[in-house]
């Protein structure tokens, strides 16, 4: 297990150093592209926290002591990698925690920059809690923000939503690499 966690810990490392060369590499219209994107995101992943804050979701996230972050890692996508690297407040991953990402009082990752499949999960008792209107319009705002991901994969090899060491960082490929 040791092993495993030294090994992943070290790829992740290696990606994120990858993905720093490719960036100081990319042409800037690239750059302005993927800066264009990431403020789209963040913005409709702000909306989107909104609505999770009005479900009573930190207290709600508090009481199960967070088991949907325990349940789910290696989400960190391409796009949410970059935009953390250019604000520079990309957190040390600890590969030791469930998610390498969350600390003591919750996700050390700015809204901004959480990957697709943490800032969309509504867990059954947060899903209830919102009223219909508000429902309807997280998931108007969930397909909106997926579209968002989407353009991100399809145009760049390492664009998974599935997460850079997941489906993103496989195959020593280019992960900025147009498709």
């Amino acid at each position: 297990m040791a092993v495993d966690l030294q090994q992943r810990q070290q790829h992740w490392q290696q990606l994120i150093d990858q993905l720093r060369g490719e960036w100081a590499r990319l042409p800037e219209t690239e750059r302005d592209w993927l800066r264009c994107q990431s403020q789209a995101i963040a913005v409709l992943q702000h909306q989107l926290y909104a609505l999770f804050l009005a479900a009573d979701g930190p207290a709600r996230c508090q009481a199960c002591a967070g088991s949907c972050c325990d349940s789910g890692h290696n989400h960190l996508t391409l796009i949410n990698a970059v935009a953390a690297l250019q604000a520079a407040a990309l957190p040390e991953a600890d590969f030791q925690r469930p998610c390498p990402f969350i600390g003591p009082a919750g996700c050390l990752l700015a809204v901004d920059w959480r990957p697709f499949n943490c800032i969309i999960f509504l867990c059954e008792p947060i899903e209830q809690a919102l009223p219909p209107r508000q429902l309807r319009h997280f998931y108007q705002l969930e397909g909106a923000l997926r579209d968002l991901y989407l353009q991100v994969e399809q145009r760049y090899q390492g664009g998974s939503r599935q997460g850079l060491l997941i489906g993103g960082g496989q195959h020593g490929r280019a992960l900025l690499q147009r498709r």
